[in-house]
C-alpha cells in the first residue's frame, strides 16, 4: 500500500503527458495532419483516463491532502484548486463527446465542440500538474504523528537528505518537520 502515496507524482505526470498530447494534436492538426492528430488526442485521452483512475484511487485510500501554505500563496492556491476541480467536471463528457464526433466522422460538429474542449482539457491539465506542485513540492509539510511514516511499529524521523530513519521519535510527538513524504517512498 505505500505505493499509493507515489500516485500524487504519477497523476502530475499524466496531466503533463496529456498536455504534451493535447499541444501536439492541436499542431497536427493546424498542420493538416488528421492521422497524427487522432494519435495525439486519443494519447491525450488515454493519460487523462489512467489519470482519473490513479486519482480515485489515491483518494480512496490517503483522503485529501491539506493545504500547508498560509499568506498569500494560501488563496491562490484555493482560486487555482477550485476553478480546476469545477473545469475538471466537465473534461470527461466534453472529451468524450469530441471523440465520439470524429470517431462518427462528424468533423465539422467536432470542430465546433473541440473550440471549447481543447481550452477546458488544457487549463485542467496545466493547472493539475500546478497543483501538485504547490501541494506536494513547493511547501514545506508538517505530518501528524498519526500519519507519519510507520517502520517496525515505531515512529521514526526520516532525515531530508540522506531519506533514511534516523532518531526514533516518542509517541508523544505533535509535529514531525520534513519535506514532502512522496520523496521518501
Amino acid at each position: 500500500l505505500n505505493g499509493v502515496y507515489s500516485l500524487p507524482a504519477v497523476n502530475a505526470t499524466l496531466n503533463a503527458l496529456s498536455t504534451v498530447f493535447l499541444v501536439a494534436g492541436y499542431i497536427m492538426i493546424r498542420q493538416r495532419r488528421p492521422g497524427v492528430h487522432k494519435v495525439c488526442m486519443l494519447g491525450a485521452f488515454g493519460c487523462s483516463m489512467l489519470f482519473l483512475t490513479s486519482y480515485l484511487v489515491y483518494h480512496y485510500y490517503v483522503g485529501s491532502m491539506p493545504f500547508p501554505g498560509s499568506g498569500l500563496i494560501r488563496p491562490l492556491y484555493f482560486s487555482i484548486l477550485i476553478s480546476h476541480v469545477t473545469l475538471a467536471v466537465l473534461v470527461p463528457p466534453l472529451a468524450i463527446m469530441t471523440l465520439w464526433r470524429a470517431w462518427k466522422e462528424r468533423f465539422q460538429a467536432h470542430a465546433r465542440l473541440a473550440r471549447w474542449t481543447l481550452p477546458i482539457w488544457l487549463y485542467v491539465s496545466v493547472t493539475g500538474v500546478v497543483i501538485y506542485l504547490m501541494l506536494y513540492q513547493l511547501i514545506e509539510h508538517r505530518i501528524r504523528p498519526d500519519t507519519a511514516f510507520l517502520f517496525a511499529t515505531e515512529l521514526v524521523q526520516i532525515n531530508a537528505l540522506s531519506k533514511q530513519p534516523i532518531v526514533p521519535a516518542s509517541r508523544e510527538a505533535r509535529e514531525i518537520k520534513c519535506a514532502p513524504y512522496t520523496q521518501f517512498i
